[in-house]
């Protein structure tokens, strides 16, 4: 359920790779003596994969993840991932949005079944052509820096007809799974 990038943040502060479920008691319990503040074994087994959850984990559960790699809460986390871990090297697809020529179209999918067709306009603003199973619409204008493969995607701002929505997460636990240029 958390993205490869999330869970190997963990893997290093934990000190040991997550293979199995045993492993994740000896972390539950790794999170409970560092940040003070109980975690089940079976809720990151959920976060993890070794066990299907049928809906996606509290708040909380997520801000003790976070304090857990340092951070205050999830959002700052995910903040933190969208500009700062990208200075060590990394083997993760990107885009850099102000680097695409206007009219560029990008296929983005995250999630289960959620997708996104999307196009540049100028700067680091791209147009929603098409969107299925996801907050945004087809129309939406988005402001953002660039996309990462196995990370969230961090919006500034959504520009919906007269009415702009100031930042937004899309993908906070799986991360983009795919990305795709459409060639002109």
């Amino acid at each position: 359920m958390l993205s490869r990038v999330i869970k190997n943040k963990i893997e290093s502060q934990f000190g040991q790779q997550i293979r199995y479920p045993k492993d994740c008691e000896s972390l539950a319990a790794d999170i409970t003596h560092k940040t003070k503040h109980h975690i089940s074994g079976s809720t990151i087994k959920r976060l993890l994969g070794f066990v299907k959850g049928t809906k996606e984990p509290r708040e909380y559960t997520l801000d003790v993840i976070a304090e857990y790699l340092g951070c205050l809460c999830y959002e700052d986390l995910i903040k933190q991932l969208d500009f700062n871990d990208h200075k060590q090297p990394k083997i993760i697809e990107e885009i850099i949005i102000k680097n695409l020529p206007a009219g560029q179209q990008i296929k983005l999918k995250f999630g289960i079944e959620e997708e996104v067709l999307l196009s540049s306009c100028d700067k680091n603003e791209l147009k929603v052509i098409d969107a299925s199973n996801c907050i945004l619409l087809p129309g939406d204008r988005i402001i953002l820096n660039k996309i990462i493969r196995c990370y969230p995607l961090y919006i500034k701002q959504i520009k919906r007809k007269d009415e702009i929505i100031d930042s937004c997460i899309i993908a906070r636990l799986s991360g983009v799974k795919s990305i795709e240029i459409i060639k002109p």
